[in-house]
C-alpha cells in the first residue's frame, strides 16, 4: 500500500469512527490535560 492509499484508507476510517471515537478522545485528552 502506498502513501496516497494509506491517506485516503485513513480518511474514510476516521471519517467512520468520528462519531464514535471523539467523544473518549477528546474526555481522555482533556483528563490528560491536553
Amino acid at each position: 500500500m502506498d502513501r496516497e492509499e494509506k491517506k485516503a484508507l485513513r480518511g474514510i476510517l476516521f471519517r467512520h469512527l468520528d462519531g464514535i471515537a471523539v467523544g473518549p478522545t477528546v474526555s481522555a485528552m482533556h483528563k490528560g490535560g491536553i
